[in-house]
């Protein structure tokens, strides 16, 4: 995509004012042309994961049809409201992890 940092622009923007506090990183998923997830879905999940982005890694796995992955959803979904941004945590110093 040719204008990526217009779209995240864009979409930063959108966001009020006093919520941009509450971010503490901008991600997204890259695809080649052909439309091929660009790296490694664990590594993109485990980024998504510490910022709390639950919805974000059920589409990464919405095609995966492994048992692995379909229990590692289904913990997501039960658990989704106690899974934090662990990298806000972090970077307000509230806690020490990683």
């Amino acid at each position: 995509m040719l204008n990526a940092l217009e779209r995240f622009k864009y979409h930063w923007n959108k966001i009020l004012s006093d919520e941009k506090e509450q971010f503490s990183a901008v991600t997204c998923l890259c695809q080649d042309e052909k439309g091929q997830l660009v790296g490694s879905p664990l590594k993109t999940a485990e980024a998504l994961l510490w910022q709390g982005q639950i919805e974000p890694i059920q589409a990464l796995f919405n095609n995966c049809r492994g048992k692995q992955v379909k229990k590692f959803i289904a913990y997501l979904e039960k658990h989704h409201s106690c899974i934090i941004n662990y990298s806000y945590y972090q970077a307000e110093q509230l806690c020490s992890i990683g």
